[in-house]
């Protein structure tokens, strides 16, 4: 049986090079969408087929990323391409077969736990903003004023350990209100047995591309998308690049479409003082405008000096501008939860 093949296209130039390659390929035209509101009739009216199908948008259509997870079905595939990228026939060929090979995933399939208010996560741009470092910092001074437990749960890297000098399934009592553990160490028990009375600080990595989570194949996707979920504070992390500014700006908008409910925070993070630098700490703000930011200034010598000593910031460096901006941070954090 032929695959009948959908389209939401915007270039009627890259439509035609879809439909051409992919008719081609023993694909069956089933219909051209000019709109949402077109394409949701034709789905509408034929639901429920045994026919298989392929979708392919681009990202001028104007499906997010929920109205993408609702496209999808046993029998209906997706498939989204780049409006500014020119592919090849074979190319498009070889998208479609992928597309068509992946196991399907609804967001109800992912795992669900509660939103907590006491657990905040830690995320942010590409290109090492510096997630681990604040992290840990963070850490440490909550505890100054709250029982806090570290988390590291980044799937790629252990950078909190190694910062601490410590194995990466190592547990530690820092101090008597500071605790680390890994991702590993917890797994579920600790969100069935969860201390009210303490603040859980999460180091959950770099961001992956949030358009695609909730049609992730992958475990690493699902998993940071349901650490995501359950954490009521979320900070992300970017410094004073551009492409970092505009993965915040795509961060911020995935999340007001996927988890609303969420309270975040943005910091911009190694911020100097020249004049290109303050524009960017304008820029910065302008574009999140009531949203809570802070903005943490560009230390790397007091950074390496604690790096070296396997210490925070508050025992090498207490009244450095970057501690006392950690302290600031951790202080909002603790009064709002």
């Amino acid at each position: 049986m032929k695959i009948a093949l959908i389209t939401g296209l915007v270039d009627a130039n890259i439509e035609d090079s879809v439909v051409a390659a992919l008719v081609a390929d023993e694909f069956v035209l089933g219909t051209r969408c000019y709109s949402i509101t077109q394409l949701q009739d034709y789905l509408a009216s034929t639901a429920g087929g045994e026919q298989r199908s392929l979708l392919v948008v681009d990202d001028e259509f104007g499906l997010n990323s929920r109205d993408c997870a609702m496209v999808i079905s046993e029998q209906r595939a997706l498939l989204k391409i780049s409006s500014h990228i020119s592919l090849t026939p074979e190319e498009i060929k070889a998208r479609a077969r992928e597309a068509l090979r992946s196991p399907e995933v609804s967001p109800s399939s992912f795992t669900k736990y509660r939103r907590r208010k006491n657990f905040i996560a830690l995320t942010g741009s590409s290109g090492s903003p510096g997630i681990s470092t604040i992290a840990l910092n963070l850490a440490f001074e909550i505890s100054e004023l709250r029982n806090a437990i570290l988390i590291d749960a980044d799937p790629y890297r252990r950078d909190i350990h190694q910062r601490l000098g410590l194995q990466s399934s190592d547990n530690l009592q820092i101090t008597p209100q500071l605790s680390v553990k890994s991702f590993s160490a917890m797994n579920d028990a600790v969100f069935e047995d969860v201390d009210a009375e303490s603040i859980y600080i999460l180091d959950i990595g770099q961001v992956p591309q949030l358009s695609e989570l909730l049609t992730d194949r992958r475990s690493v996707g699902r998993e940071y998308f349901e650490l995501l979920q359950q954490c009521g504070q979320v900070i992300f992390i970017s410094q004073s690049e551009n492409s970092s500014l505009a993965e915040l700006e795509q961060f911020r908008r995935s999340m007001d479409e996927n988890l609303p409910e969420s309270t975040v925070t943005f910091i911009l993070n190694k911020s100097g003082s020249s004049n290109r630098q303050r524009a960017i700490q304008k820029s910065f703000k302008s574009r999140l405008g009531s949203d809570q930011t802070f903005v943490f200034p560009r230390d790397y010598p007091v950074l390496d000096r604690a790096q070296s000593q396997y210490s925070t910031l508050a025992e090498v460096a207490s009244r450095s501008g970057l501690r006392r901006a950690i302290r600031e941070l951790s202080i909002y954090l603790a009064k709002s939860l």
